[in-house]
């Protein structure tokens, strides 16, 4: 059964990838972002859930789409 500490950690390991990828470090990222390093050390550690707000921040940063930054995650299309 997969977890939500799964579900973060790998969305953390996509957003790292993509972050190298573009040849930023997470101060780099960070600034093009607004936000503080150390969020995004938090969310690539899976330690914080992103916020819809923040997904549209480092995608635009990163200039992908919010998509790409959710590949591979198994999100749970349950009703609640």
């Amino acid at each position: 059964m997969k977890t939500e500490r799964d579900s973060r950690r790998r969305f953390g390991d996509r957003l790292r990838r993509i972050r190298k990828r573009a040849g930023l470090s997470q101060d780099g990222l960070g600034d093009r972002a607004g936000l503080h390093r150390s969020e995004v050390e938090k969310l690539e550690n899976a330690k914080r859930e992103p916020r819809l707000t923040t997904l549209l921040k480092l995608a635009n940063a990163l200039q992908v789409a919010p998509t790409d930054l959710l590949d591979g995650l198994d999100l749970d299309r349950g009703e609640t």
